[in-house]
């Protein structure tokens, strides 16, 4: 699941994927951005891709989502927490509106998209819980102006040694 898979980054990363041969949940505002995207999806090999118009900052569009994307293809191995929006300008040249936006985007969408999908087990069609859970991935623009990629995994049942459980790529 790749979330912004319309353009840039996350539409990158989804033809990635899609050359890999993955099945795939693309998802993002603009409807036509992302049939585009399924059209070259499937040319470059992704052998199902299953297209979702929503916004990661309603909870109640980012559940649908998880339960399309479940009933479809029976699991979600990995999210790409991709989604996002920031003015380009300095912080101190944010309105209080401006700022809102970006918050509900960056920080409440991420955490909407990675909490309703850590939320369910893998294995779910099994009847049982398992531990394993997906591998969440996403990417933020700080404030600094640089890219963060936080890479999420919910596979151990401790924290690692050093108390981290996501590694930051920069």
């Amino acid at each position: 699941m790749v979330s912004g898979a319309g353009s840039g980054i996350g539409k990158a990363i989804a033809f990635l994927y899609a050359r890999l041969g993955a099945k795939l949940v693309i998802c993002g505002r603009d409807p036509s951005k992302l049939e585009t995207s399924a059209e070259w999806l499937r040319r470059l090999g992704s052998p199902d891709v299953l297209v979702q118009p929503m916004t990661i900052r309603e909870p109640e569009q980012v559940e649908k989502l998880i339960d399309v994307a479940w009933l479809h293809f029976g699991r979600i191995d990995v999210l790409v927490n991709n989604a996002g929006g920031q003015f380009p300008q300095r912080a101190l040249d944010y309105s209080v509106k401006g700022w809102k936006a970006v918050i509900d985007t960056n920080l409440n969408g991420t955490w909407y998209m990675m909490h309703a999908l850590a939320r369910r087990p893998r294995h779910a069609h099994l009847g049982r819980f398992q531990a394993e859970r997906p591998l969440l991935l996403h990417e933020r623009h700080g404030l600094d102006g640089g890219r963060h990629v936080r890479l999420h995994s919910q596979l151990f049942r401790r924290q690692p040694a050093g108390g981290r459980r996501h590694a930051r790529l920069s």
